[in-house]
């Protein structure tokens, strides 16, 4: 029966981005261009630090560079996720693209991007060091934490804000619809792992990592539409919902 209910979460969460595959080329046209000029930039800050190895590139070019990425990714899932949740759940979801979402919704994407990020440059650091025990850890804290950003990020815009007193109530029907929510959870570690490995695949072709782009804008929209079918579903059987659309 659990299994039967999880199955049935994500079948509905493919239809959904199915019938909403714009949102899913707009996500992936943007990630392609973002990385494209992000490895054009390297291409260039080689030539101009006169470097060979990306890795000797200076700490404050990768500073810069990471957070302008995560920004614009933050931009992508704020105004992609609020579209695609408005479509899903009209004509109750009313969050307006893009000025409301903006205000409620991009600072957390941006944190989200940064930590990530910020684990996976750690990890990287530890592993050039021979720190390999250091690394793995690092390397796991990053997977884990990018594998659950979506659905926490997609559970926090259902309620309708980012606050951290609320949060563990935004969560909360990821827990009590935990069957149904399995198999998108499992999707969504699936997903990291899945592009992970074809960075380091592709890693001697860098244009070909742009591809990834695309493959990573499905799997993101999936794991969201399946969350927010879960919350819906969670929200429909709550006596007292507290949403703020």
């Amino acid at each position: 029966m659990a299994g039967a209910r999880s199955v049935n979460v994500l079948r509905e969460a493919i239809q959904v981005v199915h019938r909403n595959i714009l949102c899913v080329l707009v996500y992936a046209l943007i990630s392609v261009l973002a990385d494209g000029v992000r490895l054009g930039g390297d291409s260039l800050a080689r030539l101009l630090f006169h470097v060979e190895a990306p890795d000797a590139l200076p700490a404050a070019y990768y500073l810069f560079a990471d957070v302008a990425l995560s920004a614009v990714y933050a931009l992508i899932q704020t105004l992609i996720f609020t579209w695609l949740g408005r479509e899903i759940d009209k004509p109750l979801y009313k969050i307006a693209v893009p000025g409301e979402a903006m205000k409620r919704f991009f600072a957390m994407w941006l944190l989200f991007g940064l930590v990530s990020l910020t684990l996976f440059r750690l990890s990287l650091s530890q592993h050039t060091a021979d720190n390999l025990e250091l690394a793995q850890v690092l390397l796991l804290a990053f997977v884990m934490f990018e594998a659950f950003s979506i659905p926490v990020g997609a559970c926090v815009m259902f309620r309708g804000s980012f606050e951290w007193r609320s949060l563990l109530d935004a969560l909360s029907p990821l827990w009590r619809q935990f069957h149904a929510a399995l198999g998108v959870l499992l999707v969504s570690l699936m997903q990291v792992l899945l592009v992970l490995g074809l960075i380091v695949w592709l890693a001697p072709y860098r244009a070909l990592l742009l591809l990834v782009d695309v493959a990573a804008a499905y799997l993101a929209c999936l794991v969201f539409a399946g969350v927010w079918l879960v919350c819906m579903s969670d929200r429909d059987s709550d006596d007292e919902p507290e949403y703020h659309f």
